[in-house]
């Protein structure tokens, strides 16, 4: 992806995390990053398995603070065939 399209991303209060099919994360707006500490917890990785298996998918997911305190996401995911990162909008 381009640098155009990242400083799109970037400008949006949703966020956005782009992964490779295994779950590593290859991008992650700002507000994606403040949603998740900065690193996805492991459901995270293991959901977007799942939609890079299934080609896309919906959770809920409970994610501890730094704080100790638990933040609760509604995740949606869809793969586009044409290209092999998965999206996710946190």
């Amino acid at each position: 992806m381009d640098r155009p399209v990242f400083a799109a991303f970037d400008s949006l209060p949703s966020g956005i995390l782009i992964s490779d099919p295994s779950g590593r994360t290859l991008y992650a707006n700002g507000a994606a990053a403040r949603l998740l500490d900065g690193a996805p917890p492991d459901a995270l990785s293991a959901f977007l398995e799942t939609c890079a298996r299934d080609g896309e998918g919906q959770t809920e997911l409970s994610i501890p603070t730094q704080e100790g305190a638990a933040r609760h996401l509604a995740v949606s995911a869809h793969l586009d065939s044409a290209l092999t990162p998965a999206s996710c909008v946190v």
